[in-house]
């Protein structure tokens, strides 16, 4: 069950994130990159980090390519610690802070080589494969072993603070309607993100504690269920998050779109009665669906409608 509906919230942020890459507006903003990145690489990253999909069918697969363990947990966390760097972009977008692409571009390819190396240098290549590496990796581990768990878990908790004051702090200020239920949302998603962190760090300490002794604790026998749904619930809290603006737009860009559909015709008729009643810089949309509903986006198209249909009825 855990499976299916992890695949389910992933596949609907995969399906979200390459809608958006097939239709690349012509000067996209930072924020829109951020979103897009946001979505494929949160669902890319969870599922590459389910046990039944990564050490069942892909884990196999590329140990066969590459002769490397391991691979899949590579490729997930380094994803997770990617998208940390989106998720802030995301933020600042919504409280009205300015951000740098490149900037951004160059700390994730920073984050993405520290992972690599680290990963090469340490045990975890060399372990059992599984995706839970901190129950195969020998201990005491080795400093490229911690740098890796210290560069995706810097990256994630960095992340998660800053979304966590950022929100909180817009939240109050705002308080109320659609975007203070989204801002409430982003607290969530990056708390959960914080606790997800603070459950990893106590059980990397318990376990280097431990040792190779007996597991007797019932943390550490339910540590990894603590952490599947900690992760669930990051990706599951934020993809509702990110709904929840949209959801509350859709209703009226729809009513607007079902206008531009039943009167385009109309207003061409017009325009080529009275020329002198159009507005400047505004072209009345092609009757394709598609045109249609990008128009729908924002309130212009159907009020320039309404305003030069009245201005026609008027003059006749």
């Amino acid at each position: 069950m855990g499976t299916i509906l992890t695949v389910v919230l992933c596949g609907g942020l995969l399906t979200i994130g390459i809608w958006r890459l097939l239709h690349i507006p012509s000067r996209p903003s930072v924020a829109w990159w951020a979103y897009t990145q946001t979505f494929l690489f949160a669902a890319l990253a969870k599922l590459a980090r389910t046990p039944n999909l990564a050490d069942r069918w892909a884990e196999p697969a590329l140990y066969k390519l590459t002769h490397v363990h391991n691979v899949m947990t590579l490729v997930g966390m380094t994803l997770g610690a990617l998208v940390a760097v989106p998720a802030v972009l995301v933020m600042l977008d919504l409280t009205g802070r300015r951000s740098s692409l490149r900037l951004a571009a160059a700390i994730q390819a920073v984050i993405a080589a520290a992972m690599i190396i680290s990963f090469a240098a340490s045990a975890i290549p060399q372990s059992p494969a599984s995706s839970y590496i901190t129950a195969t990796v020998p201990m005491p581990w080795d400093a490229a072993t911690w740098s890796y768990w210290a560069v995706f878990l810097g990256s994630i908790g960095a992340a998660g603070l800053v979304n966590l004051i950022l929100a909180v702090q817009a939240f109050i200020v705002v308080r109320r309607g659609s975007f203070a239920v989204a801002l409430l949302g982003w607290a969530i998603t990056a708390g959960a993100a914080c606790l997800y962190i603070a459950n990893k760090i106590v059980n990397l300490a318990v376990q280097q504690v431990q040792g190779d002794q007996p597991d007797e604790s019932w943390y550490l026998h339910n540590v990894s269920t603590i952490s599947l749904t900690l992760l669930l619930l990051v990706v599951g809290s934020f993809g509702i998050t990110l709904s929840i603006y949209p959801l509350h737009r859709l209703p009226t860009r729809w009513r607007r779109y079902r206008l531009l559909r039943k009167r385009t015709d109309e207003w061409k008729a017009a325009r080529s009665a009275r020329p002198d009643a159009v507005l400047p810089n505004l072209p009345v949309p092609d009757g394709r669906r598609r045109h249609l509903w990008s128009a729908a986006r924002n309130p212009i198209a159907a009020y320039s409608l309404q305003v030069e249909l009245a201005d026609t009825n008027n003059a006749c």
